[in-house]
């Protein structure tokens, strides 16, 4: 009896001491595993897209800008250009029915015109002879547009031969319709006027003529009043006579005529004031 109950007592050691062997086996295994197990992962968990929009939709889309490219320039070198003075052009234009005259150029207007005789000093316009000219009408002319009073001062120092005029047409050319005081002398002394209208060919009309007259000096203020179509004519305040023009806008001509050659005692000093 004492000996079964000494085996049962073995046997329950044995499973008691094979028992904690086991559990003790498996513990130190699970501990091993666990150290040497991965790290757990993380899961992450995607959300529901909501209505916020990104950034990249939110900013409103711009139009692209160019740019301009700038092209590579050769320095340039910034030179003071000087300002040009604006000359005035010629107020008087040289007129013949004879021969072609030299179209003035400003400032030196009458620089070509000296060898026939037109020259100009301090306003004042000069006529003088140095040499016999062919037969015909020579002289300066203006745009006068519809100036209703015009007026000329001829002052004569020598006069021999010569014809002076002083005329206004709508042209400019002393046989262009023109109205004309024509101032003639044979002495020198006493001088002839004559008020007439000149067409083309040599065709004229006289309106009055006034004898000579050694009275009237040698100056003589030509004065044209206008109104409407109607012109008076005056010389030194005098009437001398009136007609009628068709030109609205005018030309004033002076010069002188050269008649032909009779003698050499042809001659010619005159100055022409126009205000």
């Amino acid at each position: 009896m004492s000996e079964r109950n000494n085996n049962d007592q073995i046997v329950q050691k044995t499973i008691l001491w094979v028992l904690g062997f086991a559990i003790s086996f498996a513990i130190f295994f699970g501990m091993i595993g666990a150290f040497s197990s991965p790290a757990p992962t993380l899961v992450v968990t995607s959300l529901p897209p909501t209505d916020i929009p990104s950034a990249a939709t939110a900013t409103a889309s711009l139009p692209p800008t160019e740019v301009p490219t700038l092209e590579p320039t050769a320095t340039q070198e910034l030179v003071s250009t000087p300002t040009a003075t604006s000359i005035p052009p010629c107020e008087w234009t040289p007129v013949s029915d004879t021969v072609a005259l030299p179209e003035g150029k400003a400032p030196a207007c009458f620089d070509d015109l000296l060898r026939f005789g037109m020259s100009e000093k301090d306003g004042k316009l000069l006529f003088y002879k140095d040499s016999q000219r062919l037969p015909g009408y020579y002289g300066l002319s203006k745009p006068m547009g519809d100036t209703e009073d015009i007026i000329a001062t001829v002052s004569i120092n020598d006069l021999r031969t010569l014809r002076f005029l002083v005329a206004i047409s709508p042209s400019g050319e002393p046989n262009d319709s023109a109205l004309a005081v024509r101032i003639h002398s044979e002495d020198g002394k006493s001088f002839v006027l004559k008020v007439l209208t000149i067409r083309r060919g040599g065709h004229e009309k006289e309106i009055s003529v006034t004898p000579a007259y050694k009275n009237w000096g040698s100056t003589f203020k030509v004065d044209f009043k206008i109104s409407g179509s109607r012109v008076k004519i005056y010389v030194n305040d005098i009437v001398l006579g009136q007609t009628e023009i068709d030109f609205p806008q005018r030309y004033l001509f002076v010069g002188f005529q050269a008649m032909p050659a009779i003698d050499t005692s042809t001659s010619m000093d005159v100055v022409v004031d126009v205000p």
